[in-house]
C-alpha cells in the first residue's frame, strides 16, 4: 500500500481515527494481507504512536493497537474479539497465557 492509497483509505472511512482516540484501537475487517505492515505503519504515523496489528478470531478482523495503553493486553483483546462477534460466553474463551 502506498501512502496515496491510504491516504485515500482514509478518505473514504472518514471516522475510521475516533475509535483509537478513546480506545487506542481499531478494528478493520477486509484489508489484504500483503497491505498490513505499510498500512500498520502508515496508520501509527497517523495516530502518533507505534501500533501492533494483530488478527483476531473468531471473525478474523485486524486490530491495530496501541500495546502500552491500558484494556489492550492479549487477554482483553480476544475477549473484545469475541464479544464483536457475539460470542458472550467469556468462561469458555481460552486465553493466552
Amino acid at each position: 500500500m502506498t501512502r496515496a492509497e491510504f491516504e485515500r483509505y482514509l478518505a473514504a472511512h472518514p471516522h475510521l481515527l475516533t475509535p483509537f482516540a478513546q480506545e487506542r484501537r481499531i478494528w478493520i475487517s477486509h484489508l489484504p494481507s500483503v497491505q498490513i505492515r505499510s498500512f500498520t505503519d502508515y496508520l501509527g504515523e497517523a495516530v502518533g504512536c507505534s501500533l501492533v496489528c494483530t488478527q483476531m478470531e473468531p471473525e478474523l478482523e485486524f486490530v491495530f493497537y496501541d500495546p502500552q495503553a491500558p484494556g489492550n493486553s492479549e487477554n482483553e483483546l480476544i475477549e473484545l474479539a469475541h464479544e464483536r462477534a457475539g460470542d458472550l460466553d467469556l468462561q469458555r474463551l481460552p486465553l493466552a497465557l
